[in-house]
């Protein structure tokens, strides 16, 4: 999957390549973006919870797989 896919299925993102935060759609996420996106050089896509969602979680909140990424 490409980042502006994922990209498009969050809320309140804000950033660009490589780099973006977005609101987590695996908690209440309303003011304050938790989630973090980092495109590493080799395309490995690193997402992140910084409150500690898990990312299986979160990819089911999508409706995503780990294989989509």
């Amino acid at each position: 999957m490409l980042p502006i896919e994922l990209l498009d299925r969050l809320r309140n993102v804000k950033g660009h390549e490589p780099n973006w935060t977005a609101l987590c759609p695996a908690h209440n996420d309303k003011h304050h973006p938790s989630l973090k996106l980092t495109l590493k050089a080799d395309g490995m896509l690193l997402m992140v919870c910084r409150t500690g969602c898990d990312r299986a979680e979160i990819l089911r909140k999508l409706n995503l797989t780990a294989a989509d990424l």
